[in-house]
């Protein structure tokens, strides 16, 4: 028997997180969530299994229909036509096959999907729309694996602001990606074992052929393999060359022609589409497993934005930053809407509200430093580590020596540090390197800048005129002014910071939460608002960014900017896009730039941000970015000395 059983006393979840200062292995906030969540219910994501049966008689559904279902019932349900459209062509039309529902959509999916049961049940469900009316919520639906849970939390988001997303073009679009990535790295494992030129050639055309027979319409088979053959002479036997080999991995410029590689059409098929870490107890969050890349397609086809009481209720929160909302009261003085419809879209709101909490560093003494490198193993001090932005590799049209896209830096790794420490050694960094300290953060929210009629975002970045004035629904906020000396705040202070600072979720789910962490509902509530008094932590609302529309990240950093450019620029960044975090160091002109821009927007915006720094005259790099996580949960428990009651200094 375990000593942990003997005792008969199981130690606080809370007191586990203390053990990040002994150790140098990293666990990022989506994997520690997971782990607290599921792992204490012996409910791993993997061990979650369909069992309609159960589903069904918990929550008073019927099976699912024996009889089939009309064409167009289903194409309005999965977005049947769109994805012949945009995926099979309309030579090869989808068509719903079988005398059954459940047939028909499985004649409808790809092949090589995983979770194949668990994805026609749910679609199933989605077509014939008989799922419970009231959702509340809870940790798990028991007979439901995490798909299929996922799947019904995103058609109740949908169902509530009157849009269907196209279910089959994101499933085959992912089963598409899925096929072309694992083509890719089988031809790059071939070039490794250096390769006879006539065995690389057949092993292209095989692909080339494969891939034509299956998406005809996709460049990869029909045009970029053929310019891979090309780069193989036609004579040539015995093993490719080296030079050859290098072409075909990374690519050649002819003239003014780039022919990609093999591994950067890897690369730009992996960096399509970010995956931001969901740090929400809902269906479709933390706890949706390894299906993350489908969920986060679909999402982006829904903006929470376009239900009213979203926009009602974050600008009535802005003015009335208060810990707990939104409650029936706050949505009906929002809102104007009855008592009994405010309940319900309150509950509604609890799903795609954010409640965000940051800490005041400056109160705190504390201070941001964000380094810049080529390779992820670069700074060895996970003590200080409170988030990654992982980059695309940049290919700049203009370098200059002010631009810094030429150093190819492919991570960001923002650090935190007391002020006044004096950073990294050049022996603490690695050789090509970039780093810059920021104190002061501001977070903007520009919910004005969406146009609900058309369903799109506004684009004033993309405009050579001022940034639009602000409304009501253009949402700030930043750390209040430091008064006097910092106030370093006490262990169970800290405890609590860590876990509002990385945890998204509302009131319901984040006392939850904290009573799984070993946290009493009643002490956290006496925490939370001395927190505020100390004026340790600020507060926004805002809606869920994953239902806004927003998939794709820019990262921008700049240093020895002017004090009249920083606020020019700061200013500009902060209207023009839709959610824009900014750090600064006003006396070092130091600015750090992280903006979230809608689908295949990215690349043009962080041009136009080039172009934006290059009129400043600074030193600068701007990159789109490719995924991000955070470790804000075990961050302050690392730098935190619970005996002197002060901050380590992660460098010294």
């Amino acid at each position: 028997m375990s000593k942990r059983l003997q005792s008969g006393r199981r130690r606080p979840v809370i007191d586990r997180l203390h053990d990040a200062r002994e150790r140098r292995a990293l666990e990022d906030d989506l994997q520690l969530l997971r782990k607290l969540v599921l792992v204490p219910y012996a409910l791993e994501c993997q061990t979650l299994v369909l069992d309609e049966p159960l589903y069904e008689s918990t929550v008073g559904l019927n099976p699912l229909p024996s009889s089939a279902y009309g064409e167009d019932r289903i194409d309005s349900a999965l977005g049947m036509s769109l994805a012949t459209e945009s995926i099979t062509g309309w030579d090869r039309p989808l068509a719903a096959k079988g005398s059954t529902l459940r047939m028909q959509i499985d004649s409808l999916l790809p092949d090589n999907l995983p979770n194949r049961p668990s994805i026609i049940y749910a679609l199933c469900r989605v077509v014939t729309d008989d799922i419970p009316s009231k959702t509340r919520w809870q940790l798990y639906n028991p007979g439901l694996d995490s798909f299929a849970a996922a799947v019904l939390a995103i058609h109740h988001v949908g169902k509530e602001i009157a849009r269907r997303p196209a279910w089959l073009e994101v499933l085959w679009r992912t089963s598409i990606l899925r096929l072309k990535v694992g083509v890719l790295r089988d031809l790059l494992a071939a070039l490794r074992a250096a390769p006879t030129a006539g065995r690389m050639r057949k092993r292209l055309r095989k692909v080339g052929h494969r891939l034509m027979k299956m998406l005809p319409q996709d460049p990869l088979g029909s045009t970029i393999i053929d310019t891979w053959l090309a780069m193989i002479p036609g004579d040539m036997s015995g093993r490719l060359p080296n030079d050859i080999i290098d072409r075909l991995r990374d690519g050649e410029t002819k003239g003014k022609q780039k022919r990609s590689g093999i591994s950067e059409e890897l690369e730009l098929l992996q960096s399509s589409s970010v995956i931001w870490p969901v740090m929400t107890l809902r269906a479709d969050g933390s706890i949706a497993g390894d299906s993350e890349g489908i969920l986060s397609e679909v999402r982006q086809q829904l903006n929470a934005l376009e239900y009213k009481p979203v926009r009602d209720i974050c600008a009535y929160l802005a003015e009335r930053p208060m810990p707990g909302c939104p409650t029936g009261a706050d949505v009906m003085n929002a809102t104007g809407l009855t008592k009994s419809a405010s309940y319900h879209a309150s509950a509604f709101l609890q799903m795609v509200i954010t409640e965000d909490y940051v800490p005041s560093f400056g109160s705190m003494g504390l201070q941001y430093r964000y380094v810049m490198m080529s390779q992820e193993r670069g700074v060895d001090r996970p003590l200080a580590i409170a988030d990654k932005c992982f980059l695309r590799r940049e290919h700049a049209a203009k370098t200059t020596t002010k631009n810094l896209a030429h150093a190819g830096f492919r991570v960001a790794v923002g650090q935190v540090e007391p002020v006044g420490s004096q950073g990294p050694s050049e022996r603490d960094l690695p050789e090509n390197s970039f780093t810059v300290s920021v104190q002061s953060q501001f977070v903007s929210v520009r919910l004005d800048l969406y146009d609900v009629g058309k369903s799109v975002w506004r684009e004033p970045w993309n405009e050579r005129r001022p940034a639009p004035r602000s409304t009501i629904l253009h949402l700030t906020g930043s750390e209040p002014p430091v008064l006097g000396p910092p106030s370093v705040p006490m262990q169970r202070e800290v405890d609590a910071l860590s876990i509002l600072w990385s945890f998204k979720g509302t009131r319901p789910t984040r006392r939850w939460l904290f009573e799984r962490m070993g946290f009493p509902a009643g002490t956290a509530e006496h925490i939370i608002p001395s927190l505020f008094k100390k004026r340790l932590v600020r507060l926004m609302y805002y809606p869920a960014l994953e239902y806004c529309s927003l998939p794709e990240g820019i990262f921008a950093c700049s240093t020895g900017m002017s004090a009249r450019d920083l606020l020019s620029y700061t200013r500009w960044a902060v209207g023009v896009f839709p959610y824009c975090r900014i750090l600064t160091n006003k006396s070092a002109g130091d600015v750090v730039a992280i903006a979230r821009v809608p689908r295949l927007r990215s690349t043009l915006a962080s041009e136009v941000i080039r172009d934006r720094l290059e009129e400043t005259g600074c030193e600068f790099m701007v990159s789109v970015i490719q995924s991000y996580k955070s470790y804000y949960m075990t961050v302050l428990n690392r730098l935190y000395n619970p005996v002197s009651r002060d901050w380590l200094d992660p460098w010294s």
